[in-house]
């Protein structure tokens, strides 16, 4: 019988193979396709700007459109201590606003406008530092360098008004390019813009003081604590900002207070209700809800809105 001889390494090699191949796993299957989802919007009311004691569902059923008329008048009307104690207090609580309300970045750029005037400067800086795509937002950044220019930081401002990605081109932006340039020591260039802001939108305070601050001569007038940028300019030109009066949002940014408590003065007095609201608003809730149990239908009726 003749013997077929293989070379050594040929049968080393099929004898390596021949068992792979026995124990060779079928082929994976194919992986299966990754869902994507579209990540949603963010709320822009969750930013807190510190703990105020207030739930996450304090807008829950709270209307959208009460909170668009009522933001604008905080920001513009001044406010009595308690008032304004309690409108910080819950303009600085991080939760969903109502509705769409709070991917509104208009709106989310009302309620810092609101919370510095009312004198939460720290709250409305911490919230905004919280806030992501300021960049996109006009107004969420008009609020931001806002908030710098008040607090001194003009760089911080000049920085948001450059990152900003749309609305470059509306007055307020081009009033502060024209500042900023100047500060850089551009002149040239301030004049320009500053020309061209003017042409846009003219503005008497706003020229007599950028006027100067860009000759470097002249009599700039009284100071003007309009908004943030008046103050830079005013600051800038060394002059009296105690003669100027200013407007609510700047008054509270120049003299912030730290967190204030809601305190409604209520004198007792005769008659249930009387003592029931000067008990309440004592902060003693214990004898005040006690007070509001023995209260006639009548006394309950002219409490109107006693709730305990």
């Amino acid at each position: 019988m003749t013997r077929l001889k293989l070379p050594l390494g040929v049968l080393g090699a099929a004898a390596i193979a021949l068992p792979a191949a026995a124990q060779a796993p079928e082929a994976a299957p194919p992986p299966a396709p990754v869902a994507v989802a579209a990540l949603a919007a963010p709320d822009f009311f969750s930013a807190a700007g510190r703990d105020t004691g207030l739930g996450a569902d304090l807008w829950k059923g709270a209307s959208p459109q009460t909170l668009k008329t009522v933001l604008p008048l905080v920001a513009a009307k001044p406010l009595s201590p308690a008032a304004q104690a309690l409108a910080r207090r819950v303009l600085a609580t991080g939760a969903n606003g109502p509705g769409e309300a709070g991917r509104d970045p208009a709106l989310a750029g009302q309620r810092i406008n609101a919370l510095i005037a009312q004198g939460g400067v720290k709250e409305a800086a911490e919230i905004l530092s919280k806030t992501s795509g300021l960049d996109q937002s006009p107004d969420l950044s008009r609020a931001a360098a806002e908030l710098a220019l008040l607090s001194g930081d003009a760089d911080r401002a000049c920085q948001v008004g450059e990152g900003l990605a749309t609305g470059r081109d509306d007055v307020y932006w081009v009033r502060l390019r024209a500042y900023c340039q100047v500060k850089r020591g551009e002149v040239g260039a301030a004049q320009l813009t500053f020309d061209l802001a003017q042409g846009e939108a003219k503005d008497a305070v706003y020229g007599r003081l950028m006027g100067v601050r860009l000759s470097g001569a002249g009599n700039p007038g009284a100071a003007s604590l309009r908004n943030g940028l008046d103050v830079a300019l005013s600051r800038d030109l060394g002059l009296d900002l105690s003669a100027a009066v200013p407007s609510p949002a700047v008054a509270a940014a120049l003299t912030p207070k730290d967190n204030p408590e809601a305190v409604w003065p209520m004198e007792s007095g005769p008659g249930p209700v009387r003592a029931a609201l000067a008990a309440l608003a004592s902060g003693d809730l214990a004898t005040a809800r006690t007070m509001r149990a023995s209260l006639t239908e009548a006394d309950t009726a002219a409490a109107g809105a006693l709730d305990l």
